[in-house]
């Protein structure tokens, strides 16, 4: 039996709009202290969708990366329930945040302000 064009056409549309949706509904549990942090993200670089910057944390309280012809460099520490930072990229001045964080697997998410703000979503490596 042959599929007619327009049913093979709806399917391949289905599937694909399927997977491109998959990242939003990913189980992410939040990283509610800094031995938790230190122990499942410090280490590895993380790079933002759509971005060309890696970010390092080290367990000594640095950070470190760069992308796209800028350097990166910064502070962190855990308050609470938030992971505090503040650095610059280039020439720019990132104000101090302190900020939500989950994960899932290599997926990081940040929300900033507290997870009141913007949130992003990183690929750790």
């Amino acid at each position: 039996m042959r599929i007619p064009k327009v049913i093979l056409t709806a399917i391949v549309l289905t599937v694909s709009g399927c997977a491109a949706t998959a990242p939003d509904n990913v189980v992410y549990e939040r990283i509610t202290s800094k031995e938790q942090y230190v122990e499942l993200v410090t280490g590895r670089a993380g790079l933002s969708k759509g971005s060309n910057i890696s970010t390092t944390t080290f367990a000594d309280g640095t950070m470190k990366g760069g992308g796209g012809g800028k350097t990166f460099s910064g502070t962190w520490t855990w308050e609470e329930e938030y992971f505090c930072r503040e650095g610059t990229i280039g020439s720019d001045v990132l104000k101090r945040d302190c900020q939500t964080v989950e994960i899932s697997g290599d997926r990081l998410k940040i929300g900033r302000n507290k997870g009141k703000g913007e949130s992003v979503v990183y690929t750790l490596r």
